[in-house]
Order: C-alpha cells, then sequence, then structure tokens
C-alpha cells in the first residue's frame, strides 16, 4: 500500500479546499468572522457529517502545515483537535465551550505554535500540534508534540508515520536538537509508532532512572 501511496507536503499557499477546487481557485485567506469565512465553516461542519467523507484511502496523502489565518486549516484544527478530546486516549471528552473559542486565537498568538495536517479527499483525517521549546542542556531549540492524532477511520494506512516524519522535518528546518512528546502509559498504539519512530524514555543519568511527566492544575 505504501510502495502507491503518493504523498505530497505543501505548505499551506498550496492548498486547496474542496469548496474552491471546483473552480481552481486557491482558497483566499480571511478571517474568521467574515461572512465567506462564516459560509466556508459552514461548509465543512456539513462535509464532516457526511458517513464516508474524505474517507477514500485510494486518494492522495498530503501533509500541509496549517496557516491558521486561513479558515478551513483554522476548522480542520479545531474539529480534529475536539475528535482527539473525545477519545479515550484523550480527555475523554469534548472541548469545552471556551476551550472551541480561544483554541485558534489562542495558537496563533503562541510564539512557537507549529500544525501540521495530514488531508486526504480534502479532509483532514490527522493533526499534530507542536510547540517549539528550548533544550537548556543542549543550548538550542526544541519541539514539543503536544497532541497527536489520526481519525480511528484512517488508521492503519501509515498517516500516523508520514505525520511522524513531517514533524521531524520541520524539526530539523528550525534546528531543534530534539523531539519531545508525552504518551498515555496504556496507549499501546501510540506507543508503538513513537518507538518505531525512535522515541524511547528520556534518561539523562541511568543511576537516577527515566524521566517523568508530572503536572499540577492551576485555579485561574
Amino acid at each position: 500500500m505504501s510502495d502507491s501511496r503518493e504523498v505530497n507536503v505543501v505548505t499551506a499557499d498550496g492548498c486547496e479546499s474542496y469548496a474552491a477546487a471546483a473552480n481552481n481557485q486557491p482558497l483566499p485567506r480571511m478571517t474568521s468572522n467574515s461572512r465567506e469565512g462564516v459560509r466556508r465553516r459552514a461548509l465543512v461542519l456539513s462535509f464532516l457529517q457526511l458517513p464516508n467523507a474524505g474517507r477514500d484511502m485510494s486518494a492522495a496523502l498530503r501533509i500541509l502545515k496549517a496557516d491558521l489565518d486561513q479558515d478551513l486549516h483554522a476548522t480542520w484544527t479545531l474539529e480534529l483537535l475536539d475528535a482527539y478530546a473525545q477519545d479515550r486516549m484523550g480527555a475523554g471528552q469534548p472541548l469545552s465551550a471556551f476551550a472551541r473559542t480561544h483554541l485558534i486565537s489562542g495558537l496563533r498568538a503562541h510564539p512557537g505554535t507549529v500544525v501540521l495536517l495530514a488531508m486526504r479527499a480534502e479532509r483532514g483525517v490527522g493533526i499534530a500540534i507542536c510547540f517549539r521549546g528550548f533544550s537548556t542542556f543542549a543550548a538550542r531549540p526544541l519541539l514539543n508534540i503536544s497532541d497527536f492524532y489520526v481519525d480511528p477511520a484512517a488508521r492503519g494506512y501509515g498517516i500516523g508515520r508520514e505525520l511522524m516524519e513531517a514533524i521531524e522535518r520541520e524539526a530539523n528546518e528550525l534546528g531543534c536538537c530534539k523531539l519531545t512528546l508525552e504518551v498515555q502509559e496504556n496507549n499501546s498504539r501510540a506507543r508503538g509508532l513513537y518507538a518505531a519512530a525512535g522515541f524511547s524514555q528520556d534518561v539523562h543519568v541511568a543511576e537516577a532512572g527515566g524521566a517523568l511527566f508530572l503536572s499540577k492544575p492551576l485555579i485561574s
């Protein structure tokens, strides 16, 4: 299957939406509250409701570096992250109303945001949301994979692997010294993908043991 799959990695300017493809015009840059932006968002959301929309696995896979000023990219980013949030290996529940309202503006405002979208047949089938950080021990930037998700109906076709390879290319272009991520302990499928991509538990000194990820919620 992988030998015949065509994969094109393109920037936002080279992406055409299904709504614009009919007249071979690229998706214009627009604000999310514009009339045309609202219309296109409605088109994308109605497209999401079709039972098999965009799940033609014979179509070429494209990995796009998202431009969140483009309404189509912003919509797929929001909908795929919401799907990930509902997954049992995500948060187990939908994004809150606050998160849905402020996610895209927050990602735009953050200086280190990198979003990659996997598109097949004009449908978003996977997403990686990453943030640039800094390794003090190496004195070089790093890229953290905050969210990584593939549509369950599109799994088993190498999309996760293609996304991971695109992330690594992006990190190399940014001059990063390493990639980092966190994963649920019982997410065996994701752990297998990450191990195959070269990830392992971070160990600086053997006698200190492996690094653990801890968090503390803050009340604002």
